[in-house]
């Protein structure tokens, strides 16, 4: 029999909805449907004890039988499996007891108090052992040189998620780490985290609180923590953008790491499927004839002719929030210098300050500042009468009794007679 995957099942069950024969009769295709999707479930559960271990095998199948996860025709089919229950049995039995709980933000997480408990720790999967070893030498490395450093960890399922979480809480404090799970929920038993908490973790996180963060893909994007120095994906996947979404939450402040754990056969494969489409779109973007070609061909030229620009790679030292904000600052100071028309530097004008004690403008200072502009003075006016004989007088039926109101006195007075004009 050839090896079936659960894409090859899924696409059969799809040919099958489509088209079904005409002679299978409608209690028939039920059964068929059922059987589609018992193949479907036991096949993920193959998927998982090769990508993720034993722990998230054994999980899935209780959750099934236990009627937490899957269906109610998947639950009939399997409850019965004497092989079945004997296997889970078994795993229980290697595993010991289930004691991972998902961690809620705002609470203290359970951390073991005896190290017998972590002595008979059995790692459900090689990755996980190697994930261990990885976090706690980059935490280490960076406690000998007293740097403040927070580390970030993908994971596609919740389950995984919490058996990598339990596993690093026996470093605390060296490790301190927590989930972060999307807000949906996943059966009964797995509920997702409120944009409350999620807010909550991420305020820890970057205040220091957390300074490891186990996520599924809703912490791919869109977090931006310049302390981020080490990324560890503990799956990989076809798509070169989730990929590039996860390298992108590291190397914000300074130099980051990034970790691949790859498991030997279909993982390796996706793998290799996305770094080459990776490698193939960055190849692509740099040669731009590629894309030049998909683009229409009317349009007018942004740059003048002649001039062809090429992409040039550089690495981008990003300032501290305290230089951005002093930079900020002293352009706005020269900005308002430039609008006052005073071409004076901040140099003099710090030495006006201390030599100056009145708050009020001297005359130079003053002149300076004009500049030889011309400063009405409503109170050079002599004779009004001759302002008067000189023009047609505005009549004064169109004006309101608001207008012939001042309250400035006689500089307000000789204003409203030259408005008349």
């Amino acid at each position: 029999m050839a090896e079936r995957t659960k894409f090859g099942i899924l696409k059969a069950r799809d040919m099958f909805r489509q088209n079904p024969p005409s002679h299978i009769l409608r209690a028939q295709s039920g059964h068929i449907e059922a059987r589609f999707a018992v193949c479907i479930t036991l096949l993920h559960s193959l998927e998982l004890l090769s990508l993720y271990g034993l722990r998230s095998f054994h999980k899935f199948l209780v959750g099934v039988l236990n009627e937490n996860r899957g269906t109610a025709v998947v639950h009939a089919y399997l409850k019965n499996e004497s092989d079945l229950e004997k296997l889970l049995d078994e795993l229980r039995e290697k595993l010991g007891p289930d004691n991972q709980v998902d961690p809620e933000p705002d609470t203290s997480m359970p951390f073991p108090h005896s190290g017998q408990e972590s002595a008979s720790y059995v790692y459900s999967h090689p990755k996980v052992e190697k994930l261990q070893d990885i976090v706690v030498h980059h935490f280490k490395s960076f406690q000998e040189k007293n740097v403040v450093t927070r580390a970030m960890i993908f994971c596609q399922y919740r389950d995984i998620v919490i058996e990598v979480c339990h596993i690093l809480q026996k470093h605390h404090p060296l490790i301190k780490p927590m989930t972060f799970v999307g807000q949906s929920s996943t059966g009964k038993n797995s509920k997702g985290f409120t944009q409350k908490q999620q807010l909550k973790v991420m305020h820890k996180f970057k205040a220091g609180g957390y300074n490891t963060l186990i996520s599924t893909c809703v912490g791919e994007e869109g977090l931006d923590i310049g302390e981020v120095d080490l990324i560890v994906c503990f799956d990989a996947h076809k798509s070169p953008i989730r990929l590039v979404q996860r390298m992108g939450r590291t190397g914000r402040q300074r130099e980051g790491r990034i970790v691949m754990l790859v498991t030997e056969g279909k993982e390796h494969s996706n793998f290799k499927t996305s770094m080459y489409q990776n490698q193939t779109m960055n190849k692509k973007l740099l040669e731009g004839s590629s894309i030049r070609a998909h683009m229409y061909g009317n349009n007018p030229r942004m740059i003048p002719p002649g001039i062809e620009p090429q992409c040039h790679r550089m690495f981008i030292t990003v300032p501290t929030d305290a230089e951005t904000y002093l930079n900020k600052k002293k352009q706005r100071l020269q900005d308002i210098r430039k609008l006052m028309g005073n071409p004076s530097n901040s140099k003099v004008i710090g030495l006006r300050r201390k030599e100056v004690s009145s708050p009020y403008c001297t005359e130079d200072e003053l002149a300076d500042f004009w500049g030889g502009r011309t400063v009405p003075a409503f109170d050079r006016f002599r004779d009004m009468e001759e302002l008067h004989s000189k023009g047609k007088r505005f009549p004064t039926s169109k004006m309101t009794p608001k207008n012939w109101t001042s309250e400035n006195g006689c500089n307000g007075n000789r204003l409203c007679n030259l408005l008349c004009w």
